[in-house]
């Protein structure tokens, strides 16, 4: 069948563009050495094989005895197109999960002046003693080859794409988080292939290469793990997918694939276009689209007195409050006292135009179990520095009124006995080790 693939893929090119090319191997992951042959109708070609523009003239089998990223340049007569192949060969490397294999130019990742993982020649350390201008710091893109191969040691998607380093403060770390674009100026506009056991969507727009954020040292699994309880609770989440990941031929270790938050994350989970659509982060940031319905419930609530039943109707109208239940109630539950800037409001006037919430980046959560956070998430002070008054606003109005108190309660409890109780949590810990122990 991976011949076949190949084939037909060697087919498709010729019928189109003229050209021919076979390698004698297709992308995966081999368990002895390999001698990798190419044959065409070009005049030459030329190859790499640590991510680099292919340079090396191409005379006889290319010897691959450890894992390679290679490309591969033919030359064609009159040949007006930058024909560009790549295939990943991973070697001795036993593995139950997908891989990850990127082929990129070492100094789109490490040069002082363009590299967009090292502090970079013009850093400088702020007041704080935190590093300022780095260049892990800005929304540089580079461009690179991406090849996923499933657990069934077959090519998911091979493209060219743009990468860029993804996170806030996390940044900082050693170990960063990625996230790669899929453009049409690079060629396709997607990347096409089911990647999320969890949700049935074949094609995204941008996807995330995730350490953990701040679980990075510890589980590695701590988000992916809440987004798996929270499944069936009705809220959003960003689908996930353990890979080992590859760059360059070196192994880089074990990472999380996620689904990206933005406008083309409203499209493919929920049809929601991107000009009626529109989130909202933290107090009032807006991501995308508009914020004028946010900060018209927003306000509306602020300047709110007493939530009675009418209140609360017009409440509902702009909020779906049971979807705000859920949340509220797994935030608090899991003690995450990150929740408060990590909120992702969202509505699309495709739907109904109500509110909604996307769980989102939960790794600070099952914190200190002393703590009082549900005490904290109904005070009308600001109590710590991850609970301000503007991040209570909510809930506290909300629980005024009887209805949602009841339904509030009454969910808390449900939800302790079945999504979040101890069993639940604790085979779902176990689940994910063992996965993640591979």
């Amino acid at each position: 069948m991976r011949y076949l693939c190949l084939f037909l893929s060697f087919l498709i090119s010729s019928i189109f563009f003229g050209q021919v090319v076979e390698i004698s191997h297709s992308s995966g992951n081999y368990d002895e050495s390999i001698l990798v042959e190419i044959e065409g109708d070009f005049t030459k070609a030329y190859y790499s094989i640590d991510g680099s523009k292919p340079s090396r003239r191409f005379s006889k089998p290319i010897e691959i005895s450890k894992s390679t990223f290679l490309k591969i340049k033919p030359i064609f007569i009159g040949d007006s197109i930058d024909t560009l192949i790549s295939r990943t060969y991973i070697l001795n490397f036993a593995t139950k999960l997908p891989i990850l294999s990127i082929g990129v130019d070492e100094d789109f990742l490490w040069d002082k002046e363009k590299g967009i993982y090292v502090l970079g020649a013009h850093s400088f350390k702020d007041t704080t003693g935190h590093w300022s201008n780095a260049n892990y710091q800005k929304k540089w893109e580079r461009s690179i080859h991406v090849i996923y191969l499933d657990t069934n040691n077959q090519e998911g998607f091979n493209q060219q794409c743009g990468i860029k380093i993804f996170g806030e403060s996390t940044r900082r770390q050693p170990d960063k988080s990625m996230k790669i674009i899929a453009r049409s100026e690079y060629g396709i506009s997607r990347f096409q292939h089911e990647i999320f056991p969890q949700k049935n969507i074949s094609a995204y727009k941008q996807l995330v290469i995730r350490t953990s954020g701040n679980d990075y040292k510890g589980s590695r699994f701590k988000d992916v793990l809440n987004a798996y309880l929270a499944r069936n609770m009705g809220l959003d989440y960003m689908a996930y997918q353990p890979i080992q990941l590859f760059i360059n031929g070196q192994y880089w270790g074990l990472y999380n694939l996620r689904e990206k938050v933005n406008e083309h994350y409203l499209y493919e989970n929920h049809g929601a276009h991107k000009d009626s659509s529109s989130i909202v982060m933290g107090r009032w940031v807006r991501q995308h689209g508009s914020s004028a319905d946010y900060m018209k419930m927003y306000n509306w609530f602020t300047r709110l007195d007493t939530m009675d039943n009418a209140a609360y109707e017009k409440a509902k109208s702009m909020l779906d409050v049971r979807n705000y239940i859920n949340y509220r109630v797994f935030q608090i539950y899991l003690n995450n006292t990150d929740s408060r800037g990590n909120i992702r409001y969202w509505n699309s006037k495709d739907l109904d135009g109500k509110f909604r919430m996307i769980l989102y980046d939960t790794d600070l959560s099952f914190g200190t179990a002393s703590r009082k956070y549900l005490a904290k998430c109904l005070s009308s002070k600001r109590t710590d520095w991850f609970n301000p008054e503007w991040s209570t606003v909510y809930l506290r109005k909300l629980m005024q009124q009887d209805e949602f108190k009841n339904d509030f309660i009454n969910q808390m409890a449900h939800v302790m006995n079945t999504a979040l109780h101890r069993d639940s949590i604790i085979a779902a810990v176990d689940k994910f080790e063992a996965m993640y122990k591979d």
